[in-house]
């Protein structure tokens, strides 16, 4: 039908029926468009999450109690050692990986927090992938997804704490060894009283600065800190010996045996090389040696040096050019380097006597403190009536069980 045949109902229909349509698609691009930015923000929201999961050191878990499924993030498996697909995805599966002794302490934590709708917090152990037990901090709570079907998760993170274990375990035992008695030697070692990382960076330090080999040992040349400078004679061709490390290790017990008069200063009884040692001591009780040397001068011959290689069974062209390498220092420069390091010795014993010191104190002013506190609680629950009198009579402090009659008594007087 042509447009001049159709009466004006039918135009006002059509022209209604093309406003719908318009109106329908312009309502389908609203709702498209709606769709798209929820979706949008969906998918920031998604990646802002996965973000957060990779850059926390926590790992983040979920549990169903319903199905016994869980969900572990990505670091969860990095934490222990393990890739995503090796480890367990069921409850039972991963408590296997608790220490026995901790299991029941970590099931009885989330049984309160299911029974009670409490958070809990709870210290225990898991193995990782490579055997070795770390101590994890968990943390979490229950979050109820459907009320009315009581459809519950239990949801939280789990945080290795092992290096605070051990952190803490060491300052444990350091403060037990400080505060045993000085005859008792055994109890007390050169790490209980200085910070290794310090010491080594003061060696290092003292080494570059004089041009020697420095190494601090215990009293019986078992190492303490790394080498600092050593040569590549000793480190590669000598040490890395058998007998060549044991005469060595010999030869640095007795360089740094305690001489309260100065410095030890003689060859090297394994390579022959100017040697010197200082010992530590703390209330005069000997705990490490301070050694240095690796230095040759005039008093060294060569070919003395070469029998030793033979000795050793040494390349002896290699050993040549390392023993060729070793510097060169006057004896009259190696002694006033050598009563630095006995001044250097002197004082670590001072500082290791008076952190000894300082540390009974501290735990003798604890005890005083708790004993205090056990009479006053004990002065105070007596189930008599006990008066504090001051040396006039005065009355300084009455218990509980005085404090009515004091008062009574104090009401008659007034009367």
């Amino acid at each position: 039908m042509n447009d001049e045949n159709k009466t004006r109902a039918q135009l006002i229909d059509e022209l209604q029926d093309m406003r719908n349509r318009v109106a329908e698609l312009e309502r389908n691009r609203t709702v498209e468009g709606h769709e798209k930015v929820r979706a949008e923000a969906l998918r920031e929201s998604e990646e802002r999450l996965r973000l957060a999961l990779d850059a926390t050191n926590d790992g983040i878990w979920d549990w169903d109690p319903g199905t016994g499924r869980s969900y572990f993030s990505p670091r969860y498996y990095t934490m222990l050692g393990y890739a995503p697909d090796e480890f367990p995805s069921t409850y039972e599966s991963w408590r296997r990986l608790i220490h026995p002794d901790d299991v029941e302490t970590a099931e009885a934590s989330v049984r309160r927090a299911l029974e009670e709708r409490v958070p809990f917090a709870v210290e225990f152990r898991m193995k990782a992938k490579n055997g070795a037990w770390l101590w994890i901090l968990g943390r979490g709570k229950v979050a109820e997804l459907d009320a009315e079907r009581k459809a519950v998760r239990v949801v939280g993170s789990h945080t290795d704490i092992t290096e605070h274990k051990r952190t803490a375990e060491a300052l444990e035992k350091r403060i037990v060894a400080l505060t045993r008695p000085l005859e008792d030697v055994e109890g007390i070692a050169f790490e209980d009283l200085f910070n290794l990382s310090d010491i080594q960076h003061l060696q290092d330090l003292y080494a570059e600065a004089f041009g020697v080999a420095a190494l601090i040992t215990r009293p019986d040349g078992t190492p303490i800190t790394r080498p600092s400078n050593f040569t590549v004679l000793c480190s590669q061709f000598i040490r890395n010996t058998e007998k060549g490390n044991k005469n060595c290790t010999i030869s640095d017990a007795l360089i740094g045996r305690h001489n309260p008069a100065g410095p030890t200063i003689q060859p090297c009884l394994s390579a022959g090389l100017c040697n010197a040692g200082a010992s530590i001591t703390v209330g005069g009780r000997h705990i490490a040696n301070w050694l240095i040397g690796q230095v040759r001068n005039e008093n060294q011959k060569e070919e003395e040096i070469m029998a030793y290689a033979r000795e050793l069974g040494a390349d002896e062209s290699a050993f040549r050019a390392a023993y060729r390498q070793v510097p060169v220092m006057s004896q009259a420069q190696f002694e006033r380097v050598a009563n630095v390091v006995f001044a250097m010795a002197n004082q670590l014993s001072l500082s290791a006597y008076q952190n000894v010191q300082q540390a009974r104190f501290i735990t003798e002013r604890k005890q005083i403190e708790e004993s205090l506190r056990l009479t006053q609680f004990i002065f105070d629950k007596a189930p008599i009536g006990i008066w504090r009198m001051g040396p006039t009579g005065e009355v300084l402090d009455v218990n509980e069980a005085a404090a009515p009659a004091s008062v009574t008594a104090g009401k008659r007087s007034a009367a």
